[in-house]
């Protein structure tokens, strides 16, 4: 019978792959990000994301009580051209890659049950084998060496271009330090003893203030080559590119329902030819059912109440939810393969235009809602209100869903009092974003310009942003998966369709990962090579497996 979509473990381990492919991608590329994931111009990774409660709490006699003493930390465990990395500093970026290791391997645990970064955070690294062919110390190490002689690359290559810190990024670099200000306060600690204990034992105000400020330098860096890499590639070329494959750029809005084939086991004493032949039977009446299915179609409204009929068995089916695929590009439909993809993005498609597609394991229903076209780019403002934080499993009440649509209407009325202005709406999104400390985003209080399909999620705010219709001006509430967000639309863009922009972002990462490459990998015009201090490594390198012995012991605390 049909399923919702995906069954609840296809979806589960389909979202295993997308994540873990994710996962992979960015340790492989170590910058790259999409929008809404943390800043992909960050070398170092978050500083604050690593202080951990049970670390405060459960490591302090232990720390203190196997400190490896001052001399360590005071010599220069790496340098590159007269700029050195301290003992300290690279126990302390060895200690974060191998938190950002543990973190997804305790997530991938904790969601999937899944070993997929071959890491038991219970145990010592040092000894365990890591998927890369080498020891787990070896390759963090290895990590470790290539995020400090990028940053220190990157630095000096910034400096030399005139980058310095902004208002903005110095105002950034102090909030951090008040919010770790803050957390040592509410351990009753000073804020000098606080890095100590979670950043290793030479890790001062001032050596962390430096990384923070070396952080944003190079994300400004980044960002103007990129910027640079960007402008050099014409419209014309883009437009070239773009016309050799417009399917891998366009974006079609489709219904999909998807009948399961189940997968028979042998009774006792059946054959295989047997089961094979009972096999086909029962993946017969599979498809024979989703055809049935797709008969019945007549138009959309038709498809999702099929769709419900059909899954009125499940608990809570949301036929619109479950079948919606709106404005998405082929990469974004690939689960259901190719015979899926090459019917949905055929030129010939129509609206209207229904299937039923035969799959390895799976019969997919599809209804064409519109056919694949090239959207615009648009400009906007918003203002978000969130339902309030509900317990796990419990959804939010109609009542908690009517205060925060309260929210709403009391913006869109104040901004209606204030003369319903584009610059009305500005002042009210700016105030209501005002606490944003991230100005790295490609928004900045509530204005996002230029954003295409793929940057939103949500398939009601997708559905009302690029709806053709749309006119300049236009202001709406919108119910969301999370809350509720009032929108001012400015424009959409004529001359940025999201093609363009897509392919200019691309041809801008492939230069900076190019230039990033000859500057760091050794090989390059005057690429750059670090300088070890073998006793100041052998102190950082001590230091490190002390705070990781202890997350470890942690983590076995905790899962014991």
């Amino acid at each position: 019978m049909a399923k919702e979509k995906l069954t609840p473990e296809e979806k589960e381990r389909l979202k295993f792959e997308k994540e873990r492919e994710a996962w992979r991608k960015r340790e492989a590329a170590g910058r790259k990000r999409k929008k809404g994931a943390p800043d992909k111009t960050k070398i170092i990774a978050s500083i604050i994301s690593i202080v951990l409660a049970a670390v405060v709490v459960c490591s302090i006699g232990y720390i203190y009580g196997k400190s490896y003493g001052l001399p360590g930390r005071f010599l220069t465990a790496t340098s590159l051209e007269g700029d050195s990395i301290s003992a300290p500093e690279y126990a302390f970026f060895f200690y974060n890659q191998y938190y950002n290791v543990a973190y997804q391997a305790e997530q991938f645990m904790s969601s999937y049950g899944l070993d997929l970064m071959q890491l038991d955070t219970t145990k010592s690294p040092w000894g365990q084998a890591s998927p890369y062919g080498m020891q787990w110390p070896t390759y963090l190490k290895k990590q470790t060496d290539a995020s400090v002689l990028g940053l220190l690359a990157m630095i000096q290559a910034a400096e030399k271009a005139g980058i310095t810190l902004s208002d903005a990024d110095k105002a950034a670099v102090e909030s951090q330090i008040d919010e770790l200000k803050a957390t040592a306060q509410s351990y009753g600690m000073s804020y000098g003893a606080f890095l100590r204990l979670n950043y290793t034992a030479g890790i001062t105000p001032a050596k962390y203030k430096k990384i923070l400020e070396r952080e944003k330098i190079i994300a400004a860096y980044e960002e103007k080559l990129k910027a640079d890499y960007g402008a050099a590639h014409t419209d014309a070329e883009l437009q070239e590119e773009y016309d050799k494959d417009p399917a891998a750029y366009n974006s079609v809005s489709v219904r999909i329902l998807t009948f399961t084939k189940d997968t028979l086991t042998a009774a006792e004493g059946e054959s295989d030819d047997a089961l094979a032949k009972r096999q086909e039977t029962a993946d017969k009446a599979v498809v024979a059912e989703a055809k049935t299915f797709t008969s019945k179609v007549s138009s959309e409204d038709s498809f999702l109440k099929a769709a419900a009929e059909e899954n009125s068995d499940i608990e809570g089916y949301d036929a619109d939810s479950a079948t919606g695929q709106f404005l998405v590009q082929k990469d974004d439909l690939s689960s259901f393969g190719t015979d899926v993809t090459d019917w949905i993005f055929n030129k010939s498609r129509k609206a209207g235009d229904k299937t039923t597609i035969e799959g390895t394991s799976s019969v997919y229903c599809i209804y064409m809602i519109q056919p694949a076209y090239a959207p615009l780019t648009v400009d906007f403002y918003t203002v978000d209100y969130a339902f309030p934080s509900p317990a796990d499993g419990v959804a939010n009440t109609e009542e908690e869903k009517a205060q925060t649509k309260e929210q709403a209407d009391a913006t869109l009325q104040q901004w209606k009092d204030s003369g319903a202005t584009e610059e009305a709406f500005k002042e009210l999104a700016a105030a209501a974003h005002s606490a944003e400390e991230d100005v790295e985003e490609d928004h900045v209080h509530g204005f996002y310009p230029a954003t295409s399909p793929s940057d939103i999620t949500d398939n009601s705010v997708k559905k009302w942003l690029f709806d053709k219709s749309r006119k300049d001006g236009e202001t709406a509430i919108v119910e969301t998966s999370t809350g509720y967000a009032v929108f001012y639309f400015v424009r959409q863009n004529t001359s940025e369709p999201a093609w363009l922009k897509a392919l200019r972002e691309e041809k801008s990462e492939t230069d900076y990962d190019a230039y990033y490459a000859s500057l760091t990998s050794g090989t390059g015009e005057g690429a750059a090579k670090l300088n070890e201090n073998r006793l100041g490594i052998y102190f950082a390198m001590k230091t490190a497996q002390n705070m990781v012995e202890n997350y470890v012991r942690n983590s076995a605390s905790s899962a014991g």
